[in-house]
C-alpha cells in the first residue's frame, strides 16, 4: 500500500507516491509460515503437531537422551581444543618476585605511646571501704577438717544416715546419773553404757574437772531419750508425737551443726 506525499519546488508542484517501511509490529524477521518451527506464533503453536509420536504415557523416546545423540549434539568449540586440552599459554613471560626471608623486618619498629592522664585511664573518685574479716594467714588451719561430709550407711543401696546423737526408746528412764544420783533424761552422756552423766553435770566437770578429766570427758559419748519423739506414758506404747519427716529433718540439722562445732571448744 502506498501513500501521496507532497513535495513542493520553485517552479512545479509534484505528488509522489510513499513506500511502506518494512518494520511491523516492532520487527522487520520474516515470520514464518511453516506449521511447525521456533518462530510461531501463538495460535500457530496451539495447533502444532507433535513432533515426536511416541511420546505417551508408558513409551517416552527422545533420542538426544541416547550416547548416539549426546554425542551428535555435543557442544564443540569452533576454535578447537588446544594442546593436552588447555588453551592456556604454555611459557608465561610475567613472573611474582617475592622478598627473600632475610630481606623482611624482624624487629618492628617502636612505637610511640602516649602517656595516659590518670591511672587505668579513669579520673573517678573510688570509696575505699574497710573490710575487718581476718585474711587467709590468720585461719587455723590444724582446727579444720578437711572432709566435712554427714555418715551414711550403705544398707545394700539404701543409705541411711547415721544421727550424731543416739536415741534409746525406754518405757521409763533408768540410767543413774553417777554425780548427784539423779535419773538422766533427754540429753545425757554415757561412757560404754556402765557410767552415766547428765547434762549439767556434764557441763560442771567441764570447768571444774573434781571427778573426771577433759582427756576422760572426751571419751564419753552423748545420748538422748525417746521422750521428743513419743510418749509412752508409763507403758510399752508408744504415741508418736513428732513425725518421721520432723525427726529426720532435725537429725540432718544436727549433722550439719556437728560437724563445724565441737563440745570442747
Amino acid at each position: 500500500m502506498f501513500k501521496p506525499f507532497q513535495t513542493f519546488t520553485d517552479d512545479n508542484y509534484l505528488v509522489e507516491l510513499q513506500q511502506d517501511k518494512k518494520v511491523c509490529f516492532g520487527t522487520s524477521q520474516e515470520r514464518s509460515t511453516d506449521p511447525i518451527g521456533n518462530k510461531l506464533a501463538p495460535h500457530q503453536k496451539r495447533n502444532a503437531p507433535e513432533l515426536n509420536p511416541k511420546i505417551q504415557p508408558g513409551s517416552y523416546y527422545n533420542e538426544k537422551d541416547t550416547f548416539i545423540g549426546k554425542l551428535e549434539n555435543k557442544i564443540r568449540s569452533a576454535k578447537g581444543v588446544g594442546f593436552f586440552a588447555s588453551n592456556s599459554e604454555r611459557f608465561q613471560s610475567k613472573f611474582q618476585r617475592t622478598p627473600s626471608p632475610t630481606r623482611y623486618e624482624l624487629m618492628p619498629k617502636p612505637k610511640k605511646k602516649r602517656q595516659i592522664a590518670a591511672p587505668f585511664n579513669s579520673k573517678s573518685i573510688y570509696d575505699l571501704k574497710t573490710n575487718n574479716n581476718p585474711g587467709p594467714g590468720t585461719y587455723n588451719l590444724e582446727k579444720i577438717s578437711q572432709c566435712r561430709r554427714i555418715k551414711f550407711f550403705s544398707n545394700f543401696g539404701h543409705p541411711k544416715m547415721i544421727p550424731c546423737v543416739q536415741t534409746y526408746c525406754q518405757p521409763t528412764p533408768s540410767d543413774v546419773c553417777h554425780k548427784c544420783k539423779d535419773i538422766c533424761t533427754k540429753d545425757y552422756w554415757h561412757n560404754n553404757f556402765a557410767t552415766f552423766l547428765c547434762h549439767l553435770c556434764w557441763m560442771e566437770e567441764k570447768t571444774t574437772q573434781e571427778i573426771h578429766t577433759l582427756k576422760e570427758l572426751k571419751e564419753f559419748k552423748k545420748i538422748r531419750d525417746c521422750s521428743y519423739v513419743h510418749s509412752h506414758e508409763g507403758t510399752s506404747v508408744a504415741n508418736r508425737i513428732m513425725t518421721k519427716s520432723m525427726v529426720l529433718k532435725r537429725q540432718r540439722l544436727e549433722n550439719y551443726l556437728d560437724l563445724y562445732i565441737s563440745c570442747f571448744d
